[in-house]
């Protein structure tokens, strides 16, 4: 019989485990918590961290283990404190007064190293995608940043067409560079690319999203003329990757059964380019191109047509119902 003492599991640690952050002080200071760099002043930016921090906790609020239930439930607490802490200036102030003291480091000088790197001009927002869609990711110059399914990723977007790592962006030379990873098909404005310079309102086709970069106003803003946003909703057919699709304007949807269609839809009577979905002016507009089967509008065969809230659009053995939101 052996006297050895039972080996106790090592205790959970959430930061590290749902969160990725390393080890060291728990609970870790507000910065790391959220995932941003010390002292980041950018309100948008911490909006953003925020957000990203509690979706990658949300799946394991339903947890079976009730401790691990009430570790996630503790740190969205404490991640919905730092939210309001840091973009709060007079309480982000003190909090940074205090953090630098117990740091050890001087706030003023590592503000002062960081003044060569501009503010956030540019960003990426997600307008079309199973998901995510109205997303905007402000981009740093100095932190180069990651498209893809790995949960560290700093535009997370999920999805079997999406590779863990897909797509890297960064800037040099005065301007941001797109890179594809790995071989992940990747296109911009519609050309399949490996590595592209961006210029603004480039649109970025990644795993079944559509992705814009714009300089920041226009990413926060509305357009004139704008169609509401809108869903596409498989109801009957065969099984596919992402039975919904949802857009923004000026996002078009190309649908076909090809690798590179932003909602791809496999089928012997779908064509490899099937169908545009696209803005016209205030509304949208769907346009058959050219395929064999052709496009079904509300039960008649067209070449284009305006969508309504309801409409019924069917493409080879795929019904599929149009949903606007106004």
């Amino acid at each position: 019989m052996s006297n050895k003492p039972s080996e106790q599991p090592a205790p959970l640690d959430p930061y590290s485990e749902f969160l990725e952050i390393p080890p060291g002080p728990r609970p870790p200071h507000l910065y790391d918590l959220l995932g941003v760099e010390l002292f980041c002043a950018q309100r948008e930016r911490l909006e953003h961290a925020a957000r990203e921090q509690y979706r990658r906790l949300k799946q394991y609020q339903e947890h079976p283990q009730r401790d691990v239930r009430e570790a996630v439930q503790d740190v969205i607490t404490r991640i919905a404190s730092a939210r309001i802490m840091l973009t709060d200036p007079a309480r982000k102030e003190e909090y940074d007064r205090k953090l630098a003291e117990r740091l050890n480091v001087d706030r003023d000088d590592i503000l002062r190293q960081r003044t060569a790197a501009r503010l956030p001009e540019h960003a990426l927002r997600v307008l079309a995608g199973p998901e995510r869609v109205g997303t905007t990711l402000p981009m740093l110059t100095d932190q180069p940043l990651v498209i893809g399914s790995q949960a560290g990723a700093d535009l997370h977007l999920t999805g079997l067409r999406m590779a863990p790592r897909h797509a890297e962006l960064s800037f040099t030379n005065e301007a941001w560079t797109l890179r594809a990873l790995d071989g992940a098909i990747t296109l911009v404005n519609d050309q399949r690319v490996k590595t592209a310079v961006l210029d603004v309102h480039d649109a970025i086709d990644l795993g079944g999203y559509r992705v814009h970069f714009d300089h920041i106003h226009e990413a926060r803003g509305a357009r004139k003329a704008q169609p509401p946003p809108m869903s596409l909703i498989i109801r009957q057919g065969p099984s596919v990757i992402h039975p919904t699709i949802h857009a923004l304007a000026p996002a078009t949807v190309l649908i076909g059964a090809c690798d590179t269609a932003l909602w791809q839809l496999a089928g012997p009577q779908v064509a490899i380019h099937h169908a545009r979905v696209a803005p016209s002016g205030a509304l949208w507009e769907i346009t058959d191109l050219q395929s064999d089967s052709g496009t079904m509008h509300n039960g008649e065969n067209i070449h284009a047509a305006i969508l309504n809230h309801r409409d019924r659009i069917v493409i080879g053995r795929f019904e599929i119902q149009v949903s606007l939101r106004r």
